[in-house]
């Protein structure tokens, strides 16, 4: 029996490495960027390890996760869940003191004419038919959120 402090990450090296070249070499042959989610693992070891093999960034739950990677120098990090406006000046800092892309989600107008000139990059949320989130007028919410963008400087909503 060990004696170990807790919490801790228990894990099969070898299986990790595993799973993390399958995925980024089905990522590559689908064409599609490859973004893992940190929120299971909390590591940024195992997140630089997804980053060595060819993930093009890191998807994060909270804040304070996406200011831990950042940190630790992953560039290109996306929150997944969608902002509140009350966050967005802490996000704002946290990308020009690190240097990051940092990707929010949007799901709603008044979250997306927030955003308008905060330099962050935007995605916007749809539901397609789970009803767990987001917008479930994608049509009109996202040419209005477009626009809203696009009339301002250093924002942008982007597909990559």
């Amino acid at each position: 029996m060990y004696e170990l402090e807790t919490p801790a990450l228990l894990l099969h090296l070898d299986v990790v490495e595993r799973n993390v070249k399958h995925m980024a070499e089905r990522a590559k042959r689908l064409g599609v960027k490859l973004r893992p989610h940190a929120k299971t693992h909390k590591c940024v070891q195992l997140g630089r390890l997804q980053l060595e093999h060819g993930a093009r960034g890191l998807t994060v739950a909270t804040t304070v996760e996406a200011e831990v990677f950042a940190r630790a120098g992953v560039n290109d990090v996306t929150w997944a869940f969608p902002l509140d406006p009350g966050h967005i000046a802490r996000v704002r800092r946290l990308a020009q003191q690190t240097g990051a892309t940092l990707r929010v989600v949007v799901d709603d107008l008044a979250t997306a004419q927030a955003l308008a000139g905060s330099g962050l990059h935007a995605w916007l949320k749809v539901d397609c038919g789970y009803h767990r989130a987001a917008s479930t007028r994608p049509r009109r919410t996202h040419s209005r959120s477009r626009g809203s963008w696009a009339a301002s400087r250093g924002s942008s909503s982007t597909g990559s």
